[in-house]
């Protein structure tokens, strides 16, 4: 037996001529969208003589390893561009500090 949790990757790269991403991976996962293909999947095979408690911690342990629950929550609402932009920024400021204070 197979547990399965698929997670689809976008990507914010577009290329201004055809109005489509330039990676070609991006290209892939946009295409599995719409074929209804999952890109990603986390998956967890059970052994003759596991318990389902046992399984269904490697599972979660899994998806909380993968970033899945983040990219859930980051996916619950629109944000707009100029948020989004600002919250990198931000992110790119935190990690700016922590290589200063471990360098220095």
């Amino acid at each position: 037996m197979i547990f399965s949790l698929t997670a689809f990757q976008s990507c914010d790269r577009v290329s201004s001529s055809a109005g489509q991403c330039a990676n070609e991976a991006c290209a892939q996962a946009e295409q599995a969208k719409k074929g209804g293909v999952p890109m990603t999947g986390i998956e967890v095979v059970v052994g003759a003589d596991e318990s389902i408690d046992q399984v269904l911690r490697r599972f979660k342990r899994r998806c909380e390893q993968s970033g899945l629950k983040g990219e859930i929550r980051r996916h619950e609402y629109y944000e707009k561009p100029s948020v989004k932009a600002k919250r990198k920024m931000e992110q790119a400021r935190r990690n700016a500090r922590r290589r200063a204070r471990k360098g220095g």
